[in-house]
């Protein structure tokens, strides 16, 4: 149990509100930004799911999209 209080006091969630058309760059800004090891990444389609991983890996961050569309192996 104590391990796991510590674990969940050194998680960080950040929310901001953009429109469309300005979230990916908005989250470029944020992970440029900030100093992280991991990060979670939730979308509503597979589709968004793999492109914004595309973009991220284009920017320079290492990036892999995690969906039901995946084998178990694959993720």
């Amino acid at each position: 149990e104590d391990e796991t209080k510590i674990l969940l006091d050194t998680i960080q969630q950040y929310y901001v509100k953009v429109f469309e058309n300005a979230k990916v760059d908005k989250l470029i800004e944020i992970l440029d930004s900030i100093d992280f090891n991991q990060v979670f990444i939730f979308v509503n389609k597979i589709q968004r799911a793999n492109t914004l991983s595309q973009l991220l890996i284009e920017k320079g961050f290492p990036s892999t999209a995690i969906h039901s569309a995946l084998t178990q192996e694959e993720r």
